[in-house]
């Protein structure tokens, strides 16, 4: 089986200025990276102990530009159930955070586990996008809520957004 590469270096050096951000912004925490095709971007660690599991994902629009989207911010499903899983293994929080304008911007937090706590499980299975002709762009999506799911976290870096 054929796995696609869709993360550009360019795409993981957006990841990596979101994490660092993250990480000036708390330092106590340091961020390990993934191995390629990980089910998740970093490992955050702390007095020799993981802490924290992420996900980064950046979007090349302003914050208030993608919130203009009906329904909300999308993650996709498989990347939620891979991330309440791994929290379920390793008793460890993992969060998705969303940079804005290529991780410039404003920073998001989601945490996949308390979603599945509160229960909300908005599917949507037509959402994604259309222009690569890739069966994976339209597989189910979770629905984020602007003011229910997402945590607001840095503000964008001067002159960003």
């Amino acid at each position: 089986m054929n796995t696609i590469k869709l993360e550009t270096e360019q795409d993981k050096h957006k990841e990596q200025l979101v994490i660092r951000r993250i990480f000036n912004d708390n330092p106590e925490v340091q961020w390990f990276p993934c191995a390629e095709f990980s089910a998740v971007d970093y490992i955050g660690v702390r007095d020799g102990k993981v802490v924290k599991v992420a996900e980064v994902k950046t979007r090349k629009q302003s914050k208030a530009a993608v919130m203009q989207y009906p329904g909300g911010l999308i993650l996709k499903r498989r990347k939620y159930d891979e991330l309440v899983h791994i929290e379920q293994l390793l008793n460890v929080p993992t969060y998705v955070y969303f940079g804005f304008s290529n991780g410039t911007g404003h920073i998001t937090s989601f945490r996949p586990w308390e979603f599945h706590q509160r229960g909300r499980h908005e599917i949507d299975h037509d959402l994604g996008r259309r222009d690569r002709n890739l069966a994976t762009d339209l597989e189910p999506v979770v629905l984020l809520n602007w003011d229910y799911d997402l945590i607001p976290l840095l503000d964008p870096l001067d002159g960003a957004e």
